[in-house]
């Protein structure tokens, strides 16, 4: 039996969830020796709980999970669009130790590669998300990825994505392409699209999406205090750096700050945007 498009799935097998009561004494044991932040990544973390308990049960990990002292952000990875309900949106809004993030792997914007990618959603259904999402009386960041070059993407598919991005603006967008791999039922697939064409494709976006980031970071950012984790210091930017809780860890961007006084490594500080460099913003840390 051929795999579809992507074999992580089957790298990574069926889903199962762990038992709630493990995660909250494995949480708890964290925060006990000095963790603040909280990530919950999995292959879909919308679907927790849905094997154990008869539903997805997400929403009640997260209030368990916000109960435990010590713990300032708890952030959510790789939610599928066809399972953010509505309440699972208001928890984000509503519950101070959430980060209004959302990392949603949206993969395409054509409908029609996305049927052929197996995704459970249309270019409809992932507008009317976002728009939701954009609707919310507090600014949510989207972390997102799309795919370029999938058997059978024409100019015209290709497009779709550059008109989604620029209608739907994003802070974190990724962007790779396709990659043909035995075993796949894409492997197979007619119309495969040439590397030349997948980096012609691939450098557009970028492009894109780098004045996208960098004006949506202005008129987002720019001016506003944000409580900032300090990580480290750039000694080629003489610049302390760290993250808002508009940042994962490792896979976007950071904030660059200046400050008179030291800062302690995993600490928590108020830092003034003032200007926005690329991707980055650069702020000055406000008690000095």
């Amino acid at each position: 039996m051929l795999k579809p498009f992507c074999t992580i799935p089957y790298i990574r097998g069926k889903y199962r969830s762990r038992d709630l009561e493990s995660l909250v004494d494995e949480a708890t044991h964290l925060a006990n020796i000095g963790a603040k932040e909280l990530i919950l990544v999995a292959q879909d973390i919308t679907k927790y709980g849905a094997d154990l308990y008869g539903k997805p049960s997400l929403v009640t990990l997260i209030r368990r999970l916000s109960r435990i002292k010590g713990i300032k952000w708890i952030r959510l990875l790789y939610c599928y669009p066809e399972d953010i309900t509505d309440e699972l949106l208001n928890e984000i809004v509503t519950n101070k130790k959430v980060c209004k993030y959302l990392d949603i792997p949206l993969q395409h914007a054509s409908s029609r590669i996305l049927k052929m990618m197996n995704r459970n959603v249309t270019r409809e259904q992932q507008e009317a998300l976002l728009e939701k999402i954009k609707s919310q009386k507090t600014y949510i960041a989207v972390r997102t990825t799309f795919m370029v070059g999938f058997p059978g993407e024409t100019e015209e598919d290709f497009n779709e994505i550059l008109d989604f991005i620029k209608k739907y603006p994003m802070q974190n967008v990724g962007f790779f392409a396709y990659s043909r791999e035995e075993g796949t039922a894409a492997y197979n697939f007619p119309d495969q699209v040439d590397e030349d064409t997948k980096d012609r494709r691939l450098i557009k976006l970028i492009k894109a999406q780098k004045k996208i980031a960098t004006e949506l970071n202005k008129s987002q950012f720019v001016g506003k205090t944000l409580d900032v984790v300090y990580e480290g210091i750039d000694y080629e930017k003489q610049r302390f750096f760290g993250r808002s809780q508009y940042q994962a860890p490792e896979i976007d961007t950071v904030v660059y700050f200046k400050s008179k006084t030291p800062a302690t490594i995993g600490r928590h500080y108020n830092v003034k945007i003032v200007k926005t460099k690329d991707y980055d913003l650069q702020g000055v840390k406000e008690d000095d």
